[in-house]
């Protein structure tokens, strides 16, 4: 060929490309020392991969060359095979197994930079109605079913929900859907949903304003399995757990819990122990749960109720006018935990056996130390309400103090006293009067 600028059109595969090459000899005379006229082309250029790379099979390759025009159908490594496409802006559809198309331009050279084509094999085990939205319409979703990447959404049973398979590998998720009620059969956001899968494993998110939660778990774990849930109880609180369901997953699509309403009160055997008659509206509640954990304050009434799951659980009130109890109870047999309290715990009586009204006694409990609880007040009673529990309990009056363990179970603590005249008296028995009488 003749030197000079030469306009070529080469064609492979419906990929075209008009270019002008300058065609020089080189060498010495004759065409073996001459420059040659040359086409790129990309051997399997055209790929259907997912977000790990790996290839997905079916999908559906054609080339816009004056009409789409068949390239072939992608194998199990996700390649279009022995269908080269010269460089240059390829228009390329590509049609997945389910009939889901993209049309896409791809700059295709010999860096080599191919038509990639970002999808994913999507398994969604659900035992009700699973489909998802291509354009305005919603389609049954079988498994697997092969989706461009991107956000998709999806619907089960009426519940939608937004996916962003942008990157994601080939999706095997089982679904259940989780409704969590609160004591008063309402729905209860912030509930976490669990399965036993060789081990508790936790959804992401958490119920919403409804209760309500469409869990997603790694895997195909259709069949019996284990379910359950937990949820933040208390101020701070903390983290209570339900009892296990045991659930067919592959015909139960919802299952359900309920909080239940923990009533923890002060009782003194007939009703309950106010901040009036005596209670301390500061003292906390706890459970015990890897040790003591808060679950709120008692209020002025003597009431505590905590939304949490009824089990067996050891609870404790404390800072209860310097005293404390433990219980242990199980609230599926009782939700209503009393801590027995005693009012008008104190007592200060003479040698009769009746309330020492003439003189004001101050009295005591033994907290890391001796801690006022107040005085008689002139009616031979302090008037503090206190927590079932062997105490040792102190009186002062007049200079002189009594020490006393009892147990408030039984009854008040009564701390004695006795009434003695104190007279001074001459060498003829008569009383002498105005004189000062004191006390080491």
């Amino acid at each position: 060929m003749l030197e000079g600028n030469r306009r070529f059109l080469g064609q492979l595969n419906h990929s075209a490309i008009d270019k002008t090459f300058n065609l020089q000899q080189t060498g010495g005379a004759g065409l073996c020392g001459a420059d040659v006229a040359v086409f790129e082309a990309v051997k399997d250029a055209v790929r259907l991969l997912n977000g790990c790379d790996g290839g997905i099979a079916g999908g559906v390759a054609r080339i816009w060359d004056n009409g789409w025009q068949l390239l072939g159908t992608t194998d199990a490594s996700g390649i279009v095979r022995n269908q080269s496409l010269l460089s240059g802006n390829r228009r390329i559809l590509m049609t997945l197994p389910n009939g889901d198309a993209r049309d896409q331009t791809f700059a295709i050279n010999w860096t080599p930079a191919y038509a990639v084509f970002n999808a994913s094999n999507v398994s969604f085990h659900y035992c009700g109605n699973a489909e998802y939205k291509k354009g305005n319409q919603w389609l049954p979703l079988s498994n697997p079913t092969s989706l461009f990447q991107g956000s998709v959404q999806f619907r089960f049973d009426g519940i939608v929900k937004t996916i962003d398979l942008t990157g994601a590998c080939n999706i095997d998720q089982t679904l259940v859907v989780f409704n969590l009620l609160n004591s008063g059969g309402g729905g209860q956001s912030g509930g976490n949903a669990q399965i036993n899968a060789g081990g508790w494993k936790q959804a992401d998110d958490q119920t919403d304003a409804n209760g309500r939660l469409l869990a997603f778990f790694n895997g195909s774990l259709l069949g019996n399995r284990q379910l359950r849930m937990t949820y933040w109880a208390g101020d701070p609180g903390f983290l209570s757990t339900s009892a296990s369901q045991t659930v067919n997953i592959g015909s139960t699509c919802n299952v359900t819990f309920q909080l239940a309403d923990a009533h923890f009160r002060t009782w003194d055997g007939s009703s309950v122990v106010t901040e009036a008659d005596g209670g301390d509206p500061n003292a906390n509640v706890c459970v015990n749960s890897g040790g003591y954990k808060q679950l709120g304050i008692l209020g002025t009434d003597g009431e505590l109720h905590v939304d949490m799951f009824a089990n067996n659980h050891q609870f404790k009130m404390g800072n209860y006018n310097y005293t404390s109890q433990v219980l242990t109870q199980n609230l599926n047999s009782n939700n209503v935990v009393d801590f027995g309290t005693r009012t008008m715990a104190i007592e200060l009586r003479d040698e009769n056996g009746n309330l020492v009204t003439s003189h004001d006694g101050t009295a005591y409990i033994n907290s890391g130390g001796y801690k006022n609880l107040g005085t008689t007040a002139g009616t031979g009673i302090v008037d503090i309400a206190l927590l079932y529990g062997n105490w040792q309990f102190k009186m002062e009056m007049n200079y002189s103090s009594q020490v006393k363990t009892v147990n408030i179970s039984g009854g008040p603590a009564v701390m004695d006293a006795r009434i003695l005249p104190v007279q001074v008296l001459d060498e003829n028995h008569i009383a002498i009067e105005n004189v000062t009488v004191c006390i080491n």
